[in-house]
């Protein structure tokens, strides 16, 4: 017997999927690691404390307040992050339009019309893996309509990508990164937020909680 049609387009869409990943995570990877490099050894050294940074993420919400700075580290982040949190990413969104018809996520435009911007902040998402997950459901979904991504983000460093993943992402979804501190009030001079989220269609607080939470709940004076 052969398989329906669907199923066939859909392992052809998936394997689409994967394959753009790997390619994507090699060149971000590979971007990262092109940066100054030390010594061997001290290189060793850098990259298992990279690694060790990066596990104190893996397995529960920030309790040390885990610094995103470094080539080795944001390789290492690249590599085990990208795929998994875009896919993620992806997979929810897709599974409230399945769950909820009702709810039109991103109202569609006609197909002879010019295409519409949708406009997504995402808070926290400064490596871009949300907006890569973003950018199959534009390619899936929303093929007549261009999503401009904010990428707000604490760690500036990750601004160094933002060429490479506007490359990645073209023509469909346009990143931007924004320096930004989620866990300042909405009215301190390092928050852009209470300017610019005003005018998006979509907030994502995908990870940054978690990634945040010590500084969140560190007093400040």
């Amino acid at each position: 017997n052969s398989k329906p049609t669907d199923e066939i387009l859909d392992e052809i869409l998936i394997m689409n999927r994967k394959e753009w990943y790997e390619t994507a995570t090699r060149q971000l990877v590979n971007q990262a690691t092109s940066q100054k490099k030390s010594a061997k050894k001290a290189q060793k050294e850098e990259k298992q404390e990279a690694q060790f940074r990066s596990s104190e993420l893996s397995t529960s919400s920030d309790k040390t307040g885990v610094s995103f700075k470094g080539s080795l580290f944001q390789a290492n982040y690249y590599s085990t992050k990208f795929q998994r949190r875009g896919q993620l990413l992806y997979a929810v969104l897709s599974d409230l339009r399945k769950k909820c018809p009702s709810f039109n996520l991103f109202p569609q435009n006609d197909k002879n019309s010019s295409p519409t911007t949708i406009k997504i902040a995402s808070i926290g998402g400064g490596p871009g893996t949300d907006a890569a997950g973003l950018l199959w459901i534009q390619k899936d979904f929303h093929p007549n309509q261009r999503f401009q991504v904010v990428l707000y983000d604490y760690e500036t460093s990750w601004k160094r990508y933002a060429k490479t993943l506007a490359e990645l992402f073209a023509p469909g979804v346009e990143p931007i990164f924004l320096p930004c501190d989620v866990t300042k009030p909405l009215h301190h001079d390092y928050s852009n937020l209470k300017v610019d989220v005003s005018e998006m269609d979509l907030l994502l607080f995908f990870y940054v909680c978690h990634e945040t939470s010590q500084r969140q709940n560190k007093k400040e004076p």
